[in-house]
Formats: C-alpha cells, structure tokens, sequence
C-alpha cells in the first residue's frame, strides 16, 4: 500500500459553539432553505471540482444534510479527501469517482483527511491480524459498506467478540459473516445475535417438518453462518411462516418466494373460513414467531386462522 507522509490540513475549523448546536443549526439553514452565500459557494464549488464525476449541487446538499460541517468547510478540503484517499487504495482498485459515490452514501467521508481513513484501516487490519482480515478484505468490504472506513478500530473490535460470544463461534467466523455480508457492519451486536438464532431455528424447523431428526446447534451453526442476516427480522417471520404453509400443501405445491407477505395475505384470505395447524419444535423463539404470525393473520383479514401445536 502506497504510503504518503504529507498531511493535509483538513481539521474542521474551530466554533464559537459547540459541535452539536452548531450541526442542528447548519441542518435547519438546509431545511429552511436560509444557507449564507458561503455555504451555497462551498457546495458549489465541490460540485465543479468534480464536474469531471457528474457531482452536482443538489447532491452535495443532499450530504450536507447528513453531514452538516461540509458547509463550512473549503471545497479544496473536501477534494483533496475524496481524491488523496482514493490515491491510497488505488492498488485495490478504489478510483476518485468510486470514492466519491461511497461519500454520497456516507458523507462523513468528505470530512475525514486521508491520514485518518488510512490509519483507521490499518489499526482494524492489525487487530483482527490473527482472525485473517487483511487490509485488502477491509477495502472490499467497504465498496459496498462505506462505513467500513470510518467505524472505530476498537469498536469494531468489541463488536465482534460480543457477536462471537453470542452465538457460540469464532472471531474468524464473525468476520466471514462481514466479509460476506458487510451491512452486517452497522449493524447492532444484538440484533444480529437475534436474527443469527432465529435463522437457526428456521434450519431446525425444515428437519422438524421433513419428520427428520433435528441436528445439534454444532452442526447447523455451519450451515446458518453462511446465510445473510441482512434480513428484517419481519422478513425472516415471513419466511418461517412460508415455509411451515408450504410443509402441509399437497406435494410440489410450495408458497413462493417473490412478494412474501403477499403470498402470504393471499394464502390467509383463501383459506379464512379454516382453522390451519401448525406444528413447531419447542424453542424460546416459538412464542415470538406465534405471536408475529397471529397478528399478521388479524391485520390480513381481522382473525387469527392459525392454531399452533408446540412439541
């Protein structure tokens, strides 16, 4: 990776008040359409300096709403961020126009010097050293989840031993969930844990349905560490309950995949006047999902259809 020792001046500028009132009034001047000539000037003269890249003013406002500070901050900076720090990864194949668009996604990294973004990279790549992420796995997984370059080195690391701990694996293994899926990234440790259990008992419902022995939490965490947890967890009830329908329809009939809850609503309004069994593995999620599905057939159609039978 290329190394450069010049540093770049890009500190935001000092304020009379405090960062946070400084940021709801930048936000409201956005909202209210009252920003100062300075501002407009600063937005337009970053969207000329990559007029090259198709910027325009109205997305640079549109950042500027997530990430006030780029009002009063010259257009120079931000274009020595954008473009600096591309000219660092060029070797993994990041250019000044991918950069820009990662920063339209996540517009804080106009604000970040290059010096910060490289360091950041390198201290998460030294930490997780030992778990195999490289500095080459951390610039891919930011192509597609920009915010890899700006989470906390030690915050990422405390992420991961407490997904790890959750559910019963490897740092290496949680790692393969990022590098895999990186919105995972953003994502709460809890909320993943969740949807990493509920995706388990989705696994054990399928060889509770095909009246197959239900394998050991050992053997299906193999099996559910390569499936996304980007899902809601709506989704993932949905499916659940897709699949338990589709186990007692005649052979070779299955509920489809496309627009689930509307398969779904359809299903219940079809079969509204019955009373249609379900049958679930005794599990501490089998109240959450009876409930999710309960509620869905009342919305659907004003009544419950389902009776639930836990073994």
């Amino acid at each position: 990776m290329k190394i450069y020792s010049g540093l770049f001046n890009t500190a935001a500028p000092s304020f009379t008040c405090n960062s946070k009132k400084f940021r709801q009034d930048c936000s409201q001047r956005i909202q209210t359409n009252t920003l100062t000539e300075t501002n407009i000037g600063n937005l337009k003269g970053l969207a000329e300096r990559f007029s090259d890249e198709g910027l325009t003013y109205q997305q640079c406002l549109k950042a500027a709403k997530r990430s006030p500070f780029m009002l009063v901050q010259k257009p120079e900076t931000l274009e020595r961020n954008i473009r600096e720090t591309a000219n660092r990864f060029s070797e993994f194949g990041i250019t000044a126009e991918s950069h820009l668009k990662n920063a339209l996604r996540h517009p804080p990294l106009f604000l970040m010097s290059p010096d910060t973004i490289e360091n950041s990279i390198k201290k998460k790549a030294e930490l997780f050293a030992n778990d195999g992420l490289t500095i080459e796995d951390l610039i891919k997984m930011a192509k597609s989840q920009p915010n890899v370059y700006t989470i906390n080195p030690q915050s990422l690391n405390k992420k991961v031993d407490r997904i790890a701990q959750g559910i019963g694996c490897t740092r290496a293994d949680v790692l393969e969930i990022f590098k895999s899926h990186p919105t995972t990234c953003s994502l709460d440790p809890k909320e993943i844990i969740k949807k990493f259990e509920f995706l388990m008992y989705i696994e054990k419902n399928k060889f509770f349905d095909a009246g197959k022995k239900i394998p050991t939490d050992a053997e299906l965490k193999p099996i559910v560490l390569r499936k996304s947890l980007t899902n809601s967890m709506e989704l993932n009830y949905l499916i659940l309950l897709r699949n338990k329908i589709s186990a007692g329809l005649p052979k070779g009939s299955k509920l489809p995949f496309d627009h689930l809850d509307e398969a779904i609503q359809k299903f219940i309004k079809q079969n509204g006047d019955e009373i249609i069994e379900l049958r679930m593995p005794a599990d501490k999620l089998a109240k959450q999902f009876t409930r999710f599905v309960e509620n869905f057939s009342t919305s659907t159609i004003g009544k419950n259809i389902f009776k639930f039978k836990i073994v």
